[in-house]
């Protein structure tokens, strides 16, 4: 069974530069989890302050997929702490 994840978030007016370069050590620590199929981080075309986190997982069908949390969600990363709003 595979398991979509599509987080969007809104950085705080003024710090939408500081949270960009933080994405990239998010998409790493997803890509080390077990049954992985896609991941990446976007930012929006039309609102700089706007980004999307893409995980894609393959998860076996006796495994509540909501009952487990990845490890990588579960995480802010510290440079990222107070950046996004909302």
């Amino acid at each position: 069974m595979e398991l979509v994840i599509l987080a969007r978030f809104r950085a705080r007016e003024g710090r939408d530069d500081a949270v960009a370069p933080s994405l990239p050590d998010v998409v790493a620590r997803t890509c080390e989890e077990p049954g992985r199929l896609a991941n990446d981080a976007y930012r929006s075309t039309r609102n700089p302050r706007l980004f999307y986190i893409f995980n894609g997982k393959c998860v076996q069908p006796r495994t509540p997929a909501l009952a487990t949390r990845p490890p990588a969600f579960g995480h802010q990363h510290p440079r990222s702490t107070g950046l996004a709003s909302g």
